[in-house]
C-alpha cells in the first residue's frame, strides 16, 4: 500500500491541485452572478477580481499544504466542533472521549476511499473504469455543489468552526473525487501531468503580483472588500494565508492583516492605544497624544422635567426602514404614526451592535468597547433603583430563557444592573405582543397612587421565529411575516398608549420607544441579526414623549447610548460618570459622529468591523480583513455602492474621526464571550 502512495504521489498530488481548481471556479462563477450588481460602481472591476481570485487560489493551494502536514490544524477544529455538538444539541460523550481514536480510523478510510478511487481509475476494465467513474465525479460535483450552496447563503459570516470548516472540507473531497475520476478517465501522462501543474502555478504566480498588489496596497479597496465581505471559500483561502504569516501569534498578519508591528504582540488593530509614547498601538490614526474622557455635552444642562416616572418600550429586532413611521409602504405601524406625531421622532436613531446584548449594554450604561464592561460605572437603571423608583423588567422572555447561556451572560449582567424585579419568572417561554401589553397594563394599574417606578416592557414579536398574526397577512415569506410581527406589535403598542392616556400615566411619565437592533433579509447577502455594521442591522426606531417636550422630528444622527443621559437628565438624576451619550430630548441635536462596534459574543465569525455614521456618510473599517467602505447615506441609504476609491478625501477624513474614538476608548480581546 504504502509503495503505491508514494508511486502514484504525482497524480494524486494533481488531483489535489485540481481540485482547488473546481472549487474557487465553482465559487468565481457564483460570485460573478451574487456580486454583479456592486461591480456597477469599480472601474478595474475585471481585472481587480481575476488577478485576486487566482492569487487566493495560489493561496489555498499553499494552506491546504499546510494543513496536511500539520494534522492539529485539522484535529482542532474538528475537536471543537464535536464539543460543540456534545454541550448544544444532543450528548455524544463516547464520541468525545474516543476522539482521537475515531478521527484516526477516520483517515484510514479516507485512505481506503482514495485506494479504492485509484483502483477504480487504473482498472484495466473500460466500462467499469468509465461508468463507475462517472457515476462518483458526477455524484461527488452535484454533492459539491449543493454543500457550496448551503454554505455561501447560510451565516455564511459566521459560525466558521462548526458549519462553514467541515463544510469547506467536504467541498474540497468532493473536488477531489471528481477531479480524480476526471484525470483518470482522461489518462493523462506524466509529462501531461507536469504540463499541467506547471500551466497551473503559472497562472496562480502570475495573478499573485497583480491580484495583491490590489489586495495589499489598495489601488482598489472596493474590489478588496468585495472579496472579503461576500467570497466563501476565498476568504478562508485568506484567513489561513494571513495565519500563517502572522510571526507575532498576536491574530493579525503584518502583511495582510494590517499588524502595525508583526514583531510584537501588543501592537495589532485592536491594541488599546497608549498616549504619547510614539507608538501607534493600533495602526489607525498614529500615536494618540491626549486621552479623552467621556464626550462634552451640548452646553448646560437643563433642569428636571415635570414627570416623576420612566416607562421604557422596546421591541427586538425591529429596524426602522420596516416601519410607516419612518416612511415604510406598508402600512406597518399605523398607531406610532398617530403616536410618533405627539412626542420626539429621531428619524436617524442607531444602534451600538447588532445584537441584543451590544446594544442593550451600550444603552445602559452609555457607554462603548471596553467601557460597557466597566462595572465601576453606574448603568442608567441602576441610577434610577438607587433613587428610590421602583425598578421593573417585563419581557416577553421568560427569565430562565432570555439570554442565559454562557456567552450572553456578561451582557445579561450589565442589562439587568438595577432591575429590581423580573416580571416573567414562569409560566409560558414566551408571550405575544397581546399578552405583553396585557401585563404591562395590569402590573401599572396595581402600582400604589403616587409611586414613583421605572417600568420596561420589551417585546419579542419581530424576532424569530416569526408566524403570521392576524389579522395582518402580507404574504408567506421571512420578510412578509415579519412585517405582520411589526405590525401586530404596533397594534399592541398602541394599545399600552390607551391605557396610559386613559389613566392618566402619560401626564407624569417620559415614554421612550427603543430596539435593540434591526434585522437582515439577504440585504448585504446576510440574513438575520448579528452580522457586519450595515444599517439594515443598526438603524433602529428611537421615540420619545414627555408632558413637557414639544413634538419633533430630529434628522441629526444620534445613537442608543443617548437614551440613559436623556432619562437621567430630565428627571434630575446624577449623570453616568464617563457617558459617551448625551442628553438629545431637550437640547439642541447638534452634529456628532455615532459609533458602531462587532459585538463580542458573536459565534465563530470572520470578521470584526468598526463603523462611524457622520451627517450623511458612513465608514467601515473590518480590522480582520483589512477592508474599508465607504457610503453616501442620501443618495445610498442601502449602503450598496461603496464610495471608497472615488472619494479618498471623505473616506481619509472620517477614518481620522474613527481613529480618534478608537485611540480615546479602551479595546476588548476579541476572545468571544463564550
Amino acid at each position: 500500500m504504502l509503495e503505491r502512495l508514494t508511486n502514484q504521489g504525482p497524480r494524486y498530488a494533481l488531483a489535489a491541485v485540481a481540485a482547488g481548481v473546481v472549487i474557487f471556479l465553482v465559487e468565481a462563477v457564483d460570485r460573478l452572478i451574487v456580486l454583479r450588481p456592486s461591480f456597477m460602481c469599480v472601474s478595474e472591476r475585471w481585472a481587480g477580481l481575476a488577478g485576486t481570485i487566482a492569487a487566493l487560489l495560489l493561496l489555498a493551494a499553499i494552506a491546504w499544504a499546510m494543513t496536511a502536514m500539520s494534522p492539529g490544524l485539522v484535529e482542532e477544529p474538528l475537536q471543537k466542533l464535536v464539543n460543540k455538538i456534545d454541550d448544544r444539541i444532543v450528548r455524544i460523550p463516547a464520541i468525545v472521549a474516543n476522539f482521537k481514536i475515531l478521527l484516526g480510523f477516520s483517515f484510514a478510510a479516507a485512505a481506503a476511499a482514495l485506494l479504492g478511487l485509484d483502483a477504480l481509475v487504473a482498472t484495466s476494465s473500460v466500462r467499469a473504469r468509465r461508468w463507475g467513474g462517472a457515476a462518483l465525479g458526477l455524484g461527488a460535483l452535484a454533492v459539491l455543489g449543493v454543500i457550496y450552496g448551503v454554505d455561501s447563503r447560510i451565516f455564511f459570516g459566521r459560525y466558521e468552526l462548526s458549519m462553514h470548516l467541515p463544510a469547506l472540507g467536504a467541498m474540497l473531497g468532493c473536488a477531489y473525487v471528481a477531479s480524480a475520476v476526471s484525470l483518470g478517465a482522461l489518462g493523462i501522462s506524466s509529462i501531461r501531468r507536469a504540463t499541467a501543474i506547471a500551466a497551473i502555478a503559472t497562472v496562480a504566480v502570475s495573478g499573485l503580483a497583480f491580484g495583491f498588489s490590489l489586495w495589499h496596497h489598495g489601488s482598489n479597496e472596493n474590489v478588496k472588500a468585495l472579496v472579503w465581505r461576500r467570497s466563501i471559500v476565498a476568504r478562508r483561502a485568506y484567513q489561513a494565508a494571513a495565519m500563517l504569516t502572522d510571526r507575532d501569534r498576536d491574530g493579525f498578519s503584518g502583511w495582510l492583516e494590517g499588524d502595525p508591528d508583526d514583531g510584537d504582540p501588543r501592537v495589532n488593530p485592536l491594541a488599546t492605544e497608549i498616549p504619547g509614547d510614539g507608538i501607534d498601538q493600533n495602526g489607525i490614526g498614529g500615536d494618540a497624544q491626549a486621552r479623552e474622557t467621556g464626550v462634552a455635552h451640548d452646553g448646560a444642562a437643563p433642569g428636571p422635567g415635570t414627570a416623576k416616572n420612566l416607562i421604557l418600550i422596546s421591541i427586538d429586532t425591529l429596524r426602522a426602514d420596516r416601519m410607516s413611521v419612518y416612511g415604510y409602504g406598508r402600512p406597518t405601524t399605523p398607531r406610532l404614526e398617530e403616536i410618533g406625531g405627539r412626542g420626539v421622532v429621531f428619524e436617524r436613531a442607531y444602534s451600538q451592535g447588532s445584537n441584543t446584548g451590544q446594544s442593550f449594554a451600550s444603552m445602559q450604561r452609555s457607554a462603548t468597547r471596553a467601557s460597557v464592561f466597566a462595572t465601576a460605572a453606574p448603568t442608567l437603571f441602576r441610577r434610577l433603583f438607587d433613587s428610590g423608583m421602583r425598578t421593573t423588567f417585563i419581557n416577553a422572555r421568560r427569565d430562565n430563557v432570555w439570554l442565559e447561556t454562557k456567552r450572553w451572560v456578561k451582557y445579561r449582567g450589565i442589562i439587568l444592573d438595577g432591575v429590581e424585579t423580573y416580571d416573567h419568572r414562569d409560566g409560558d417561554p414566551l408571550w405575544d405582543a397581546d399578552r405583553v401589553t396585557d401585563r404591562a397594563i395590569d402590573y401599572l394599574g396595581s402600582l400604589p397612587a403616587g409611586t414613583r417606578h421605572a417600568t420596561w416592557i420589551h417585546y419579542l414579536d419581530p424576532h424569530e421565529p416569526r408566524k403570521k398574526m392576524a389579522p395582518f397577512d402580507w404574504g408567506n415569506s421571512a420578510s412578509d411575516k415579519y412585517d405582520t410581527e411589526v405590525a401586530f406589535s404596533d397594534l399592541h403598542v398602541g394599545r399600552l398608549f390607551d391605557y396610559l392616556e386613559s389613566s392618566g400615566a402619560l401626564q407624569n411619565s417620559i415614554v421612550v420607544l427603543v430596539s435593540d437592533h434591526g434585522e437582515a433579509f439577504l440585504d448585504h447577502g446576510m440574513d438575520l441579526h448579528g452580522n457586519r455594521p450595515y444599517g439594515d442591522q443598526l438603524h433602529v426606531p428611537l421615540m420619545m414623549w414627555a408632558p413637557d417636550v414639544a413634538p419633533a422630528r430630529i434628522r441629526e444622527p444620534v445613537g442608543v447610548i443617548d437614551l440613559a443621559p436623556s432619562v437621567l437628565s430630565y428627571l434630575g438624576l446624577e449623570a453616568i460618570p464617563g457617558a459617551e451619550g448625551r442628553d438629545i430630548l431637550r437640547a439642541e441635536v447638534a452634529p456628532r459622529p455615532v459609533f458602531h462596534e462587532t459585538p463580542l459574543n458573536l459565534v465563530e465569525v470572520s470578521f470584526f468591523a468598526y463603523a462611524v455614521t457622520v451627517g450623511d456618510w458612513k465608514y467601515i473599517l473590518d480590522v480582520r480583513g483589512n477592508t474599508v467602505e465607504l457610503y453616501d447615506l442620501a443618495s445610498d441609504p442601502a449602503e450598496l455602492r461603496n464610495l471608497v476609491d472615488a472619494r479618498p478625501d471623505k473616506a481619509s477624513e472620517l477614518r481620522a474621526v474613527l481613529a480618534a474614538w478608537l485611540d480615546s476608548t479602551g479595546s476588548v480581546s476579541t476572545l468571544r464571550l463564550l
